[in-house]
């Protein structure tokens, strides 16, 4: 009896860790909600100035943008770290397109030179 009790604890454990992932056609709210469950951080947290950090962790305070708009993750990153005592960090949502890759070394460059974490996030392998 204890051991049919035990695999159904497990089992009620392992599917509250399971999360519902977005489509490929979702938006970036939703890959963010997305993402945020996944780091066990909050999502859209607000900061005292009112603007919102998408996903925020012990650790980190992350931006998550579509790759082709790179351009302005880094910038918010940092703004966001220093606003929550956090290591700025960017995730690029990406499609696997052929421009992808570009503006992924883009941001790669920025990123590195200003010490931002960057991440990335395959929205077809999900």
């Amino acid at each position: 009896m204890y051991r049919e009790f035990a695999m159904s604890m497990l089992f009620s454990a392992v599917s509250l860790l399971t999360f519902q992932t977005p489509g490929s056609d979702a938006n970036e709210l939703e890959w963010t909600k997305h993402i945020a469950a996944v780091k066990g951080g909050i999502h859209q947290y607000v900061c005292p100035d009112r603007s919102r950090v998408d996903v925020l962790t012990d650790e980190y305070a992350y931006e998550v943008e579509w790759v082709n708009k790179w351009k302005e993750a880094p910038g918010q990153a940092v703004l966001y770290g220093l606003l929550t005592n956090k290591k700025p960090a960017v995730v690029l949502l990406m499609k696997g397109n052929t421009s992808d890759k570009i503006y992924y070394l883009r941001c790669l460059a920025v990123c590195g030179k200003l010490g931002i974490r960057l991440e990335t996030y395959d929205v077809n392998s999900e």
